[in-house]
């Protein structure tokens, strides 16, 4: 049987959950608000984690979604998938709206 975590291991722990939380708000605040941010953000590239954070699903998840094709991505010339923060607004919207169609 494990032993329970120390009192700072809980600390440090609340400490990143609250940090991802922060991340989170901001991003989504960033990526619904007002026109001028969201005409900004037509050229942001966001990350698969931020992705994640957003939709509330693990990075796998994302990049599953990126390989089936339900995401569009950019490979970055060291490997790496970048995400337009317009498709993935697209795609919350694509997803808000099958939620609400399968609630009736």
């Amino acid at each position: 049987m494990p032993l329970p975590p120390l009192p700072d291991e809980r600390a440090a722990r609340r400490r990143r959950a609250a940090r991802r939380a922060r991340r989170r708000s901001l991003l989504v605040r960033n990526l619904l608000d007002d026109k001028e941010r969201r005409e900004w953000l037509e050229s942001k590239m966001l990350r698969p984690g931020e992705v994640a954070m957003l939709l509330q699903v693990s990075r796998r998840t994302v990049c599953d979604w990126a390989l089936a094709g339900r995401i569009p991505f950019i490979l970055t010339p060291g490997g790496h998938r970048r995400f337009r923060a317009m498709d993935v607004r697209k795609l919350i919207s694509e997803l808000t709206i099958s939620a609400v169609r399968s609630e009736r």
